[in-house]
């Protein structure tokens, strides 16, 4: 919500795929969060902040899909060309649910229309999810989109890596010059790995896609794998791309 307008089927992806909130756009999670958001939106609605209560709206229309389609799926249909009005009518019955909310947005009467719609999914939810449950949600959704660095849980001790040293060889896909190559212990796992190219660039880390031997590596499926689980050997490229 710090850039409301920027809310779009891209700009969500990015922030959902990322290893820390992906869980919330499966199962009884995403019914939930999708509830929340537009439950939040009805109250920005009646604020008149429509902006806010549009980025809501898709919030909740988004993850919803979710629940349809993996959002891995989702990753794959949002290629470097990809943009909203190709998404809206050549894969609107790619993503049904999404486009349903997107259209509710054209103005405020659709909008109202459509959340007063979900009223009863939404009273569903609440009755089955305790309010501490919601709250998290909601201040996992603040700490993420802020892009803050401090979150209000206590991160698990850090063990001391184990096994052989190799090395990897991140090559950026728009300039074959930007080659770094980095000495990890091969039980290092690819989330820590990539977190520390991102900061040696000095980029955000969701910004950023990767893929080695021409496969993508979604850190939703292969983040807590290790280089020697993927078999990944010494001197391997990763190709970066973002």
């Amino acid at each position: 919500l710090c850039s409301p307008n920027s809310a779009t089927f891209r700009t969500l992806y990015e922030f959902w795929s990322s290893p820390s909130v992906v869980e919330y756009t499966r199962g009884k999670a995403a019914v939930s969060a999708s509830g929340a958001s537009w439950f939040i939106a009805l109250g920005y609605l009646k604020l008149g902040k429509l902006q806010e209560a549009r980025a809501m709206t898709l919030n909740g229309s988004f993850i919803l899909q979710c629940i349809d389609t993996p959002i891995e799926q989702l990753v794959e249909l949002c290629g470097k060309d990809f943009n909203p009005t190709v998404m809206a009518y050549e894969h609107g019955n790619m993503v049904p649910r999404f486009c349903q909310g997107l259209h509710s947005c054209l103005n405020t009467q659709t909008m109202k229309a459509y959340l007063q719609g979900k009223h009863q999914m939404m009273e569903d939810t609440y009755a089955k999810t305790k309010a501490r449950n919601i709250m998290d949600y909601v201040n996992r959704i603040g700490d993420d989109w802020g892009d803050k660095s401090k979150r209000r849980h206590k991160k698990p001790p850090i063990k001391k890596p184990e096994g052989k040293q190799i090395q990897l060889i991140l090559v950026d896909d728009a300039n074959k010059d930007e080659r770094r190559v980095l000495d990890i212990i091969s039980s290092t796992t690819l989330k820590t790995l990539f977190n520390d190219y991102a900061e040696k660039r000095g980029v955000s880390l969701r910004s950023m896609r990767f893929s080695h031997g021409g496969k993508t590596l979604f850190l939703s499926s292969v983040g807590k794998k290790t280089p020697e689980e993927i078999n990944m050997q010494d001197q391997d490229v990763i190709t970066v791309h973002g």
